[in-house]
């Protein structure tokens, strides 16, 4: 009786751990991708035109201060953007990878959640029916933010870049792969075990 009554939390522990791992690369794909395009945003002259205050002040001499002004709070926003990256990969890699993963569970949940209504022409649903479609929305939400991150890497193509355009792809698509593995199995297994789709999140 005693492994009949366990079985079962042991089973969707599984498939929750999995989910959870599938979550933790989906947030290191974004992460990669903003890593990668955020200094080139920061470099882009429209940009700088847009985050930069401009010195109209007329005592001062714009060759010899404007210029000195805007590099230095150009490296500044670089090294606080780089710093800060640094430290929210960190906290995901080593601290934070379960309230990582279950933040972004119930995020996915929520947008879920508010696509259902969109669906369904906001007529109402017995909870049991609502709570499925959420959860094969969720589902369909999971998979394409694993695309979607993958999708926009090659956009790099177009900028000049420090590293390599290939190490950067490769990067991408290895975290792509990762994640959707992981809800792959996710669902292949609690398929096998007969656990229903709306306790899959």
């Amino acid at each position: 009786m005693a492994s009949k009554i366990n079985i079962q939390p042991k089973k969707l522990l599984l498939v929750t751990s999995l989910g959870g791992l599938g979550y933790i690369s989906n947030v290191l794909q974004w992460l990669w991708a903003g890593i990668v395009f955020l200094p080139l945003l920061i470099e882009n002259q429209t940009v700088r035109d847009i985050l930069l205050p401009q010195n109209t002040t007329p005592r001062v001499a714009p060759e010899s201060v404007a210029g000195s002004d805007i590099s230095i709070i150009t490296v500044a926003i670089g090294v606080a953007v780089t710093v800060i990256m640094l430290f929210i990969t960190i906290v995901i890699l080593v601290r934070l990878p379960k309230t990582i993963a279950s933040a972004t569970r119930k995020t996915t949940t929520a947008a879920a959640r508010a696509v259902v209504p969109v669906i369904t022409h906001h007529q109402k649903l017995p909870a049991k029916k609502a709570k499925i479609l959420t959860a094969r929305v969720a589902k369909y939400l999971k998979f394409a933010s694993c695309l979607l991150a993958v999708a926009v890497v090659p956009l790099i193509y177009l900028f000049d870049t420090s590293l390599p355009h290939t190490v950067i792809l490769f990067v991408a698509l290895t975290l792509a792969i990762g994640s959707l593995i992981w809800f792959t199995l996710q669902y292949a297994i609690a398929h096998a075990f007969n656990i229903p789709i709306e306790d899959i999140f």
